[in-house]
């Protein structure tokens, strides 16, 4: 399922997270300056015993157009991140982090890989177990997840059954399966092709979120993953309102649904999709990226509820109790829609 969403005003705005580096209240600074004994400074009458040099800890790019963070390079040492290039104007230097299986990730911007990254990765001896817990820093009650590349074995496909009734279990993770476990959110149990996409997860009480990806021994394929983990303070522009699993900002954008451009899309997926209202704008206009881009529950055209700001009722849906994974049970439902062209 591919949806785009398209506005004819065009606005744009930049803004950025950032953030002083602290460890357990403890600020990190470097100071940049004349020693008392150096010929410098015994020549310099105008200027202070320091020159002291500051800079926040900002998203970086490193030297291979990754993710980073801003910081000196003594604090990256420190942190336990490698620098690759420079930042601040030549001040400080991009550090990224990297954690892989059975870590625990403290630092914002942290990529999470699989062993052995960038070789692609395949379980030795049968079925294996991934999982990272990720720590709530202070005053953080958000993550965003990137999935830069994310390619394990996706859903069962209709197997068995006809096109427009596929089997139960079409949809359904049964080798690998990606589960995310957190307080403050339902995040729906993931495979297949993920690249490209995000999700928001909130803490909610509890201080780690963690991520289990299960890798099946029935499939001798490789697997292959680089995903970001961003921190989203409480009171950040950017952090998503609290039921949104995607969260969009921008005039224009892409909606796919998860293992897009899989041959099925993804089983038991509940969750909700938001855009943020940009200044001067006031409707979202949504249209197929291409011909038969949005296709639910097999090839019979999508069943359409729109114009009134009630839950519409769908097959097995709200108000049903009918529909199974995989089955005529599926639905879209966007609020408050107006059909264009009117039928």
């Amino acid at each position: 399922m591919e949806l785009h969403v398209e506005v004819d005003t065009v606005i744009c705005a930049n803004h950025s997270v950032s953030g002083a580096y602290s460890d357990n209240g403890t600020s990190y600074n470097e100071d940049i300056g004349f020693s008392p004994n150096s010929r410098s400074y015994r020549k310099s009458k105008f200027f202070p015993l320091f020159t002291i040099i500051r800079f926040t800890n900002e998203v970086c790019k490193t030297t291979n157009e990754e993710g980073g963070i801003c910081y000196t390079r003594k604090q990256c040492t420190l942190l336990g991140g490698t620098s690759h290039g420079s930042c601040a104007q030549g001040l400080g230097v991009c550090c990224q982090f990297q954690a892989t299986c059975g870590a625990i990730i403290t630092q914002n911007g942290t990529l999470f890989r699989n062993p052995n990254f960038p070789q692609k990765y395949q379980p030795s001896g049968g079925s294996d177990v991934c999982q990272v817990r990720i720590r709530k820093p202070q005053n953080v009650c958000q993550l965003r997840l990137n999935f830069i590349k994310f390619d394990v074995e996706g859903p069962l496909g209709p197997s068995s059954g006809t096109a427009n009734q596929p089997s139960q279990d079409a949809g359904m993770c049964k080798n690998d399966a990606l589960s995310i476990t957190s307080s403050g959110a339902t995040v729906p149990q993931l495979c297949g092709q993920l690249g490209g996409q995000h999700m928001y997860v909130d803490f909610g009480t509890s201080d780690t979120i963690t991520m289990n990806l299960m890798l099946g021994g029935n499939v001798q394929r490789d697997r292959e993953w680089s995903v970001e983990v961003v921190t989203i303070p409480c009171n950040s522009i950017s952090r998503a309102p609290v039921g949104c699993l995607q969260y969009f900002t921008g005039v224009s954008g892409q909606v796919e649904s998860f293992n897009n451009p899989g041959s099925i899309h993804l089983a038991n997926q509940d969750y909700s999709i938001c855009v943020r209202m940009e200044d001067g704008m006031r409707s979202i206009e949504w249209s197929g990226c291409q011909p038969a881009a949005v296709r639910i529950s097999g090839p019979t055209p999508l069943q359409t509820n729109v114009g009134n700001t009630q839950q519409p009722t769908c097959p097995g849906g709200p108000g049903n109790t009918g529909g199974s994974a995989g089955s005529a049970g599926d639905y879209l439902i966007i609020m408050g829609g107006i059909q264009y062209p009117q039928q």
